[in-house]
């Protein structure tokens, strides 16, 4: 497992000392190169520099081996730089695919009800305000 902070990975070190986790800044280090690589709600995190979207994503799409795998998350935070990460996205990925999801961030009093009503009618999801990107890319193009 990989993280920049490093209190979570002392946190997961002890709950798993039989695997391995790295503090890394993932806008300016390299990851270890992996079949997979997951990184959901970090690059739209409020703790996240936004302005490191696209060397972010270059990194994730560099570790990920040959006919190899991403998955990841943007948000809106991250909208000015969403033409540019669909790009290398394409140019590096097989196939691409993103949905956009996404309504509500913070719990409040009536989230079960909304919740609730969101199930039964699913344009309620989303939200022009809130807008999260799911990106699933597999078939990593030999480099």
């Amino acid at each position: 497992g990989v993280d920049f902070n490093d209190k979570f990975i002392s946190n997961a070190v002890q709950k798993y000392p039989s695997d391995t986790f790295m503090v890394i800044n993932l806008s300016s280090e390299k990851l270890p190169k992996a079949d997979m690589v997951v990184c959901t709600l970090v690059l739209n995190n409020k703790h996240y520099p936004v302005n490191k979207t696209i060397e972010s994503v270059k990194n994730l799409v560099e570790a990920v081996k040959h006919k190899g795998e991403l998955i990841f998350t943007l948000g809106n935070v991250n909208a000015p730089y969403i033409d540019k990460v669909e790009r290398l996205l394409n140019d590096s990925f097989s196939e691409v695919e993103s949905k956009t999801y996404g309504r509500f961030n913070e719990s409040t009093y009536f989230s079960h009800i909304l919740a609730m009503l969101m199930i039964i009618i699913p344009k309620l999801r989303l939200s022009d305000n809130n807008l999260m990107k799911f990106y699933s890319c597999r078939g990593r193009f030999k480099k």
